[in-house]
C-alpha cells in the first residue's frame, strides 16, 4: 500500500556501506583465524562426537593423538571424507533433481510479492541483526532473502500448483526465523493451518509432501513473512506461544535457493566440498601442522568471499563457522563498532510495508466442482465460472468465457448501473443506517422471502440519483440529511399511530437506540476520557479472565479513551460490554442488527467496569469546573449528555435527586460541589436514563 520508493534512500546507504563491513568482516576473521586456531584451543572441542560435516570433525579425530599418530590418521581423515563426498554426490545425483533454483531470480511459475524480494541476493550476502551483541549469524546462498536490507521488510513467494510436479517429496534449501511459514494452500483456502514454522538462521533441507492423490485439488506451496502471512498469528497449536511483543513486531524473514524432487522422505546428504582443499595440502608431520593446515584452509575460503568467489558449499561452511567461537561477531569490537551501529541507525529508518490481503489473477481460471450438499469431500460437476443464474435471467449467459477468474467480469455486472439490485440494496443498507430500518426492512433479503420497499418509487430515485452522482455515499446521505423527512419532528399524533403503527410510512421521526460502539463511544465524550486520534492498533477489551492460549488478553477498563471501533474483536469471545448492546457476532455478516431490551442491559448501565469508570472520570471533571452552584453544572452536564435545551424544570428535577443523594451519603450542602462519590452517581444516573442512549 506505501508509495514506490518510500524507502528508497535508507536502501542506498544500506547498499554502500555493506561492502565496506564486508571487507572489515573479512579482514578480522582472517586474524581470528590465526590467533585462535592454535593446538591447544583446538583441545577445547567437545568431547561428544561430532557429524562428519560439522567444520570442527576433522581436527576432533586428530587432537587426542601423539604427534606421530598424525600423518596416517590424516590420510586416512582424507580417504574417509573424499569417500563420504563421493557417495553423497552420485546419492544426490541419483535420488534428487533440481525442480526450482532462485539463485537467477523466480523460476518460471512462481509468483512473488513484497519489498523483501525486490532483489536476488548475491552468494555470500549478509543479514545485519538490529540489535544486540552479535551483529551477523549467517550468510546467505544466493536466491531469495528477504531480510537481506532489513527483517522489516515483508515478502510472499507462491509456487506453481503442486499438481505440476511429479515427484512425491519436495526438498526446500531453506532458512528463516520470526515466524516467517512454510504453508501449503489448498482450494485458495488462504487461512489455511497446513503451515509451519521457519526457526533455524542457518540453511537446512526442509521436506515436503506435493500431496499427491489430492490432484483432483489445487495446492500451492507459500513461503512469507509474518506481514504477508494472511493467518497470522495462528492459533494456540500451529506454533509456538507468542508474546505480545512477537506478535506486534513487523519483523520476520525467511530465504530460500533452491527446491529439488524426491522420491523418498528423506533430505539430500551433506556433500563435502568445502572440506577437499583441507587435504590438498602436504601431510603434517605433528598437530602444529595439522592446526596450521587447518588456518590456512579457513584462511582461504574466507578470501574466496571476501573475493566473491565462493561455492554454495563453502558459504555453508563459514556459516557452521559463524557458531564457533573462532570468529568475532561482537558488535562492540572496534573494527566494526562504527560500521555496525551506522548500519543499524540506517535500518531503523525502514519503515514497516504497510500490507493488506487481495486477490490477484495469476494463473489461468478454472472451473470449480460443486460441493454435494456442501461435502468437501463429495464432488460434483464442475460448475462454470459466470452471474448468478437465478439474477441473470434467461434472457443472458451467465457463464463467463473468459481464459481468467471471471472476477472482473463478475465486478462489472455487480457495478453495472443497468444492474437492478447494487444501488437499490447499497441506498437501502444507507437508509437503514440513517433511520433505523431501511425502505425495504429486510436489507440483506431482497427476494421473495424478504419485505417489500414501503416506498418503491422513493427507491428507485434514490438509487438513480446515486448512480447518476459516481455512486457517491456522501451525496447520497447529504441528499437524504437535507430532506424534510429527515429533518421532521419525532412526535406522534395519535392519528398517525391509529393508521401507521410500526412508522413504516415515516409519518414521524423514528425514535433509535444508539449502536454499541456508540453507546461506548458517547460515554467517553461526555466524561471528557475520548482520544480522538484516528488510526492506530486495536485494543483488547476488558476481561476479567485472560486465557492466553487463545491470546484472549485483557485490555484497560476505559479502552485507552480509544473510540469503540477500535476496540479489538475476535471470533472467541467478543468485547463483553458491546455484545450486550446488540454489537454483531463477529461470524456472521449482519445486514441488521438485533435490538433488544434486557435485564442484563440494564445490569450493564448500574455495573459494568466500564459505565462505572466513565461516571467516576466525569465526576472527577465537574467537580473541577469552577461552578459554584448546582444548578449551573446539571445544566452544562445534561446539555452535554442530551445535546439539547435543558428546561428549568429538568434542572429542577435533578437538584432535588442532588439533595437525596447528599442525604444519602451524608454529605453537608457546603461540601456537595466538591464530592467527587455524589457527582459520580449524578453522571451513573445519566447514563441509566434512557434519553443517553435514544435518538429522538
Amino acid at each position: 500500500m506505501d508509495l514506490p520508493g518510500v524507502n528508497d534512500n535508507p536502501i542506498a546507504e544500506i547498499e554502500r556501506l555493506k561492502p565496506l563491513l564486508k571487507k572489515r568482516m573479512a579482514a578480522v576473521w582472517l586474524q581470528d583465524i590465526q590467533d585462535n586456531i592454535t593446538v591447544e584451543s583446538l583441545g577445547m572441542l567437545p568431547e561428544s562426537p561430532l557429524p562428519i560435516g560439522d567444520i570442527n570433525y576433522p581436527w576432533q579425530k586428530l587432537y587426542k593423538l601423539e604427534d606421530a599418530e598424525i600423518p596416517a590418521a590424516w590420510q586416512a581423515l582424507k580417504e574417509s571424507m573424499t569417500t563420504a563426498d563421493k557417495e553423497a554426490r552420485e546419492f544426490n545425483a541419483a535420488n534428487y533433481k533440481v525442480l526450482f533454483d532462485f539463485s537467477n531470480g523466480i523460476p518460471e511459475g512462481w509468483d512473488a510479492d513484497g519489498d523483501g524480494l525486490a532483489k536476488v541476493v548475491p552468494r555470500g550476502d549478509f543479514q545485519i541483526l538490529p540489535t544486540g551483541p552479535q551483529f551477523v549469524e549467517s550468510l546467505y546462498l544466493p536466491g531469495i532473502a528477504t531480510a537481506s536490507i532489513s527483517s522489516r521488510l515483508n515478502g510472499a513467494l507462491r509456487s506453481p500448483f503442486l499438481s505440476t510436479i511429479e515427484t512425491v517429496h519436495v526438498s526446500v534449501l531453506s532458512a528463516g526465523r520470526d515466524q516467517s511459514a512454510f504453508r501449503r494452500v489448498i482450494d485458495n483456502a488462504f487461512l489455511t493451518e497446513k503451515q509451519t514454522y521457519f526457526d533455524n538462521p542457518r540453511y537446512q533441507w526442509k521436506v515436503m509432501s506435493t500431496s499427491k492423490g489430492m490432484e483432483h485439488r489445487r495446492i500451492f506451496y507459500e513461503l512469507a513473512t509474518k506481514t504477508s502471512n494472511p493467518n497470522f498469528p495462528p492459533r494456540v497449536g500451529l506454533g509456538k506461544k507468542l508474546t505480545d511483543q512477537e506478535m506486534q513486531s513487523p519483523r520476520s524473514w525467511f530465504a530460500v535457493n533452491k527446491i529439488v524432487g524426491q522420491v523418498g522422505p528423506s533430505p539430500p546428504k551433506k556433500e563435502l566440498s568445502a572440506f577437499l582443499p583441507l587435504f590438498d595440502q602436504s601431510v603434517p608431520q605433528n598437530k602444529a601442522e595439522a592446526a596450521q593446515h587447518v588456518r590456512d584452509w579457513l584462511s582461504g575460503v574466507i578470501l574466496r568471499w571476501r573475493d566473491e568467489e565462493s561455492t554454495d558449499d563453502e558459504i555453508q561452511l563459514l556459516n557452521n563457522l559463524l557458531v564457533t567461537a573462532w570468529i568475532s561477531k561482537n558488535s562492540d569490537h572496534p573494527e566494526f563498532k562504527e560500521l555496525v551501529a551506522n548500519y543499524r541507525a540506517l535500518e531503523s529508518k525502514i519503515q514497516t510495508p504497510k500490507t493488506v490481503n487481495t486477490l490477484e489473477d495469476f494463473d489461468d481460471g478454472v472451473n470449480y466442482r460443486l460441493n454435494i450438499r456442501g461435502s468437501y469431500y463429495e464432488l460434483g460437476d464442475a460448475v462454470p465460472r459466470g452471474y448468478l443464474r437465478v439474477l441473470a435471467g434467461d434472457s443472458e449467459p451467465h457463464a463467463f468465457d473468459v481464459n481468467q477468474s471471471g472476477r472482473l467480469e463478475l465486478a462489472e455486472l455487480v457495478a453495472n448501473p443497468e444492474n437492478p439490485l447494487t444501488a437499490r440494496v447499497y441506498v437501502n443498507r444507507i437508509w437503514h443506517w440513517l433511520f433505523g430500518a431501511g425502505i425495504v426492512d429486510t436489507p440483506s433479503n431482497f427476494g421473495k422471502l424478504g419485505g417489500a420497499p414501503s416506498h418503491p418509487e422513493l427507491l428507485d430515485w434514490l438509487a438513480t440519483q446515486f448512480v447518476e452522482n459516481g455512486w457517491s455515499t456522501k451525496h447520497l446521505m447529504r441528499e437524504i440529511l437535507m430532506s424534510h423527512t429527515w429533518r421532521q419532528s419525532g412526535v406522534v399524533s395519535s392519528r398517525a399511530l391509529d393508521t401507521d403503527p410500526t412508522n413504516r410510512l415515516l409519518h414521524h421521526f423514528p425514535t433509535q437506540r444508539l449502536s454499541a460502539e456508540c453507546i461506548g463511544d458517547a460515554m467517553l465524550a461526555v466524561s471528557g476520557s475520548l482520544d480522538d486520534k484516528l488510526f492506530g492498533q486495536p485494543i483488547n477489551p476488558y476481561r476479567t479472565a485472560e486465557n492466553d492460549m487463545k491470546y484472549l488478553f485483557s485490555g484497560p477498563v476505559d479502552n485507552n479513551g480509544r473510540r469503540m471501533i477500535y476496540t479489538k474483536v475476535t471470533i472467541m469471545e467478543p468485547a463483553k460490554f458491546l455484545s450486550t448492546f446488540n454489537q454483531p457476532d463477529p461470524k456472521i455478516p449482519t445486514g441488521r442488527r438485533d435490538l433488544t431490551n434486557t435485564p442484563i442491559q440494564a445490569l450493564a448501565l448500574l455495573n459494568d467496569p466500564f459505565v462505572v469508570e466513565m461516571a467516576n472520570n466525569w465526576s472527577t471533571e465537574v467537580t473541577e469546573d469552577g461552578n459554584s452552584q448546582p444548578e449551573d453544572r446539571l445544566y452544562h452536564m445534561l446539555r452535554e449528555a442530551y445535546s439539547r435545551d435543558i428546561s428549568l424544570e429538568e434542572v429542577s428535577k435533578w437538584k432535588s435527586a442532588v439533595e437525596d443523594l447528599a442525604r444519602l451519603h451524608e454529605i453537608p450542602p457546603t461540601k456537595i460541589m466538591e464530592s467527587q462519590k455524589l457527582w459520580a452517581d449524578v453522571a451513573h444516573a445519566i447514563f441509566n436514563s434512557k434519553e443517553f442512549i435514544y435518538v429522538r
